[in-house]
């Protein structure tokens, strides 16, 4: 799903800078901090570090079959900014090659069946998450569930089918798991989940593993039917029952 940068440029040299390891620490803290209080300033850090993540996995494993106006654009991108370097790091153009890779070469989410059929949401946790989805906003905060297990709303989307879904991280003490659930007949349905190691609950915020972070953003390229949703388009339709 391509997206328009809603960043000015000096927060998204900052969040380059922040993936690259590149800020020092007192830098670093205050960004975190940031991070903690501005939800869409982090749902934009998860969905640079998705693109930083497939984008040289895609090319490893699409060797010889990338079409030519893509790898083209890949070794001479469009030099109309003055710098390459920033153009190069530019956050809307990671995602939006991300999702050219995927859709040039076919790639079906059938390759990530079996990592989704091993998982099993007990009966209570996927009623608990059915209505935190229903009524939370996306947000980098822990919300309780039952069995002592933890909530994290990442984004909304809507999709190819007239429907919307949700990305999230779901916590216990021993494990947790990134999902997509959709809306689907007044009810959200897990429809894609990996299991990760524990994370700490306790942070504000939480990145996906290079792995989980490309199998999450191919399922998303392959539903997507538009942009991610703003906070306000998100209370809009939370108001309105997601219709």
């Amino acid at each position: 799903m391509g997206q328009k940068n809603p960043l000015n440029e000096a927060d998204e040299q900052a969040l380059s800078a922040y993936l690259d390891g590149e800020l020092d620490a007192s830098a670093a803290a205050a960004l975190e901090q940031r991070l903690a209080n501005e939800p869409q300033l982090m749902q934009w850090l998860t969905h640079m570090q998705v693109a930083d993540d497939i984008l040289p996995q895609a090319l490893v494993d699409l060797e010889g079959e990338i079409p030519g106006h893509i790898s083209s654009l890949l070794h001479n991108p469009p030099s109309r900014e003055p710098m390459t370097q920033r153009f190069m790091k530019n956050s809307w153009w990671r995602p939006a090659l991300a999702a050219s890779l995927f859709a040039g070469v076919g790639l079906t989410i059938v390759l990530l069946s079996s990592t989704t059929s091993t998982v099993n949401l007990s009966q209570s946790t996927t009623s608990a998450l059915s209505q935190r989805l229903e009524h939370e906003p996306s947000a980098p905060r822990w919300l309780e569930l039952p069995n002592n297990q933890r909530l994290r709303i990442e984004l909304s989307f809507p999709t190819n089918t007239q429907t919307h879904c949700r990305e999230y991280i779901l916590a216990d003490q021993r494990q947790s798991w990134r999902g997509i659930a959709c809306r689907r007949k007044d009810q959200w349905i897990t429809e894609f989940i990996v299991t990760q190691p524990a994370v700490d609950t306790s942070s504000a915020y939480q990145l996906a593993g290079p792995g989980d972070a490309a199998a999450v953003d191919t399922f998303v390229v392959e539903i997507g039917g538009g942009e991610v949703l703003h906070l306000e388009q998100e209370a809009a339709l939370i108001a309105n029952h997601w219709r």
